[in-house]
C-alpha cells in the first residue's frame, strides 16, 4: 500500500472527468483552492451567464466584509447559497 496524494485527482477528491470540464482554464479543484481575491478576479473574466450568480455572491461577500482575504471559497459558497434560499 501506498500512502499519499492520488494519482488521477492529486488529491482533489474528484473524478478525472469532473477534472476534465473547465472554464477559462480552471476546473472546480482549481477555483475552490484559490484564495478569495484571486477567485474573484478570475470569476470576473468568465463572459458567461451562468457565472452571473457567482460574481453577485462574490461582489455581497467583498462588500460586507473588509477582511475578505481570510474567507474561504466554501465560505463564498455557503453565503450564496443563504442569500439565494433567502431571496426565494
Amino acid at each position: 500500500m501506498t500512502m499519499g496524494p492520488c494519482s488521477e485527482c492529486n488529491g482533489a477528491r474528484l473524478n478525472k472527468t469532473i477534472l476534465k470540464c473547465k472554464i477559462n482554464g480552471y476546473n472546480i479543484a482549481d477555483l475552490t483552492s484559490m484564495e478569495i481575491p484571486e477567485l474573484i478576479e478570475v470569476v470576473k473574466k468568465i463572459k458567461t451567464p451562468a457565472a452571473e450568480p457567482i460574481v453577485k455572491a462574490l461582489r455581497t461577500v467583498t462588500e460586507y466584509r473588509g477582511h475578505w482575504r481570510n474567507i474561504s471559497a466554501s465560505t463564498v459558497r455557503r453565503i450564496h447559497y443563504q442569500a439565494e434560499s433567502h431571496s426565494a
